[in-house]
């Protein structure tokens, strides 16, 4: 589940070369259509800098927020059984 997931979200960040999500068996890179995610400054310093911040920002708007909606009603749905 987190291979898939992480294949996932790499898809809609705005940045990089794309997902190789079927490599070694096919070397093409792949986005999403719409790629709302920051792509995230790399190293401590960039990290935590202005944009590092807006990067978390932006995250937890497109990625946690949505992440933990699914999983309370999953985890509702599934307590009726």
């Amino acid at each position: 589940m987190s291979l898939v997931s992480h294949i996932a979200f790499d898809a809609l960040t705005n940045g990089g070369l794309g997902v190789a999500a079927f490599w070694p068996i096919d070397h093409s890179r792949y986005f999403f259509p719409w790629t709302p995610v920051e792509v995230s400054p790399i190293g401590v310093k960039g990290f935590l800098s202005l944009r590092g911040v807006k990067v978390v920002l932006n995250e937890v708007i497109y990625l946690w927020i949505p992440c933990l909606a699914i999983g309370f009603f999953v985890k509702k749905v599934f307590r009726r059984f």
